[in-house]
């Protein structure tokens, strides 16, 4: 008698997101490190400490990838990035800061792009894992909203990694973009965001996603913080001739 295999996990596309085909392949694509400039997990598996299940765990939870992240670009461009990144990895910084910008610029403004920016929790990051949340409650209020405070936490990285009283700093963050301070801080001390950060955990689970940043550029796996020239080269090979 042949054992039971339990189903795997499926990937649900909704029309506003990415096609069912596309996602597909950028969830099936084997991960290939390219360089070497990534924040890996520790022991080669993700900690559980948000819920998400065991590296190579098989479940019959459905993943909802227009749930999922923060889009920027136009959904028809020929280019579909998604990001994986941890507020906490120094290397997601460093792409964050310097290089993020110049690939909006040229590629996404342009239409050229469409990129979805998924906040991954490695675990292994002071406050990592309550920065995510600080992302989500800001995404709360609008996408515009998650943006500014994506830029803020990375460029306060260090401070908010070294500090003892994460809530007060988040919220004193929250103050800088223009959020509903209030609004923020309920929804950071409800953490009405979890749910979010666990469901994007679970997509780059189910991806294979084990060091940050990585990139999935039309289903084709890249990791590390790239220079922008580099970055060029792969977007301009997938740049209709």
């Amino acid at each position: 008698m042949r054992p039971h295999t339990p189903p795997a996990k499926r990937l649900f596309c909704p029309n506003p997101s990415l096609s069912c085909p596309s996602l597909l392949a950028m969830a099936l694509g084997l991960l290939i490190p390219l360089v070497a400039t990534a924040c890996a997990e520790s022991g080669g598996r993700g900690r559980a400490d948000d819920g998400t299940q065991p590296r190579g765990a098989v479940t019959q939870d459905t993943i909802v990838v227009g749930e999922i992240g923060y889009d920027l670009g136009d959904p028809d461009a020929p280019i579909i990035v998604i990001e994986f990144s941890d507020f906490g990895c120094p290397y997601c910084a460093r792409f964050a800061l310097e290089t993020f910008p110049e690939i909006h610029r040229e590629y996404i403004e342009t239409g050229k792009v469409y990129w979805k920016y998924v906040p991954f929790v490695l675990g292994i990051f002071p406050n990592g894992d309550l920065a995510a949340l600080a992302a989500e409650c800001a995404g709360e209020q609008g996408v515009d909203q998650f943006w500014q405070m994506h830029d803020e936490l990375y460029k306060e990285q260090q401070a908010w990694k070294a500090t003892r009283t994460p809530d007060v700093f988040f919220s004193e963050l929250a103050r800088r973009v223009g959020l509903d301070v209030g609004r923020f801080e309920g929804c950071f001390d409800d953490r009405r965001g979890a749910e979010r950060s666990r469901a994007a955990n679970r997509f780059a689970a189910y991806v294979g996603v084990r060091s940050t940043p990585t990139f999935i550029i039309n289903g084709f796996p890249v990791q590390g913080a790239l220079p922008i020239d580099a970055f060029r080269m792969i977007l301009d090979e997938f740049s209709p001739r």
